[in-house]
């Protein structure tokens, strides 16, 4: 996937990428957005898995960059980004897919491509995740490194992941 001059209007305006197929991915800009993003989560972690609404949402929601995949304008899933520019590091969090369109590569696709616009505008970058225990070995699949030992987050085990992109 190639950046050009209108995927990098993203760190000033309103973003969407068409990947075909019905699919695009959807800077959150709009509270119907972001009310799409938050119930893919609630449906996600609060219902599926049980997570209490508490350690769900944090006070600094609003300080991350949300993205929310449509297919054929259907929610799909959602992703969250934090970058510290200074620091070049970044943290992408609550990666989530409705549970009909799972296994379909979409959280793949949405890593990704957030991965390539981060890199293209801030680089050497270190990318962390925190991964929920079953999906180690997907993380590492995709290039990143357990760091640490692992701990509990809204009483599910996790790993500190982190891929360094040169």
């Amino acid at each position: 996937m190639m950046i050009n001059d209108n995927e990098f209007k993203l760190w000033f305006d309103a973003f969407e990428k068409d990947f075909g197929n019905g699919l695009t991915l959807v800077k959150v800009n709009t509270p119907a957005q972001f009310n799409d993003a938050m119930y893919i989560r609630v449906k996600v972690f609060i219902e599926e898995q049980k997570i209490k609404v508490e350690d769900e949402y944090d006070i600094n929601e609003l300080d991350y960059t949300s993205f929310v995949l449509y297919k054929n304008g259907e929610k799909v899933a959602t992703l969250r980004y934090k970058i510290d520019k200074v620091k070049r590091m970044a943290t992408i969090g609550r990666i989530a897919v409705l549970k009909e369109y799972r296994g379909q590569g979409y959280a793949k696709l949405m890593i990704n491509y957030v991965e390539e616009l981060l890199t293209f505008k801030y680089r050497p970058l270190t990318i962390t995740i925190g991964g929920q225990h079953h999906l180690k070995a997907y993380y590492e699949s995709l290039g990143y490194i357990v760091e640490g030992e692992p701990y509990y987050d809204a009483d599910i085990l996790h790993y500190h992941l982190i891929k360094e992109i040169k």
